[in-house]
């Protein structure tokens, strides 16, 4: 399902060479609108070897060079360095010199680059090497109208009648996105787990990882 606020934006920035950084909560829908900026490259008849995806927090990439990534991309489909390619890398924060990196690619490369990662703030203490080459847009979960748009409901006007008792359900769901889609209650298992130990135990290193899942559970 798209979300326009945030996708139109998305389009909107391929006019411009600054990078283009989504951050925001696991599972609050940033690696779907990449694919589905992607989709949009696709529709335009930009040439799929021009297009390079990867998620950074896989094992394989974790240490990789960003900047030996595109090389070998490029080395691979024998593209000219005056060809424009358009790179989505996921999870950028498990990149450790991201920053560096992607500053080195848009000042020497025909690049458009969007990048997307959970850890937040870890995220902007690092992106201020980018000031002035980097958009950076903050994904939230579905507000009240795109949890109706989701739902598939449409309220008529004299109908406002309605509304009371969607906003409980709003209220009772929640606004992530394949949760309203699903409801399996197991989602938010997995989506704390991946906060708690990915965002926080394993990116800061706690020590005492279970008092931290107290400090949750209180």
């Amino acid at each position: 399902v798209k979300r326009p606020r945030f996708l139109k934006r998305l389009l909107r920035s391929l006019t411009h060479k600054r990078a283009v950084l989504l951050t925001g909560s696991r599972r609050v829908g940033k690696t779907t609108l990449l694919y589905q900026v992607i989709a949009e490259l696709l529709s335009r008849k930009i040439d799929p070897h021009c297009i390079f995806y990867a998620l950074m927090d896989h094992p394989q990439l974790q240490s990789a060079s960003i900047l030996d990534l595109v090389t070998k991309f490029r080395a691979h489909f024998d593209l000219k360095r005056r060809t424009k390619i358009y790179l989505f890398l996921d999870e950028i924060q498990y990149s450790p010199n991201w920053e560096q990196e992607v500053k080195a690619l848009l000042d020497v490369e025909n690049v458009k680059i969007f990048l997307s990662g959970s850890a937040s703030s870890q995220l902007i203490l690092k992106s201020h090497y980018l000031t002035g080459r980097l958009e950076k847009i903050d994904i939230f979960p579905l507000d009240f109208r795109e949890f109706l748009f989701f739902k598939k409901v449409k309220i008529q006007e004299t109908e406002h009648y309605r509304f009371g008792h969607y906003l409980d359900e709003f209220l009772k769901t929640g606004g992530y996105p394949e949760y309203v889609l699903k409801k399996d209650i197991s989602y938010f298992t997995d989506l704390i787990n991946g906060i708690l130990f990915k965002d926080i135990v394993d990116f800061y290193k706690l020590k005492n990882p279970q008092a931290l899942m107290d400090l949750v559970l209180l």
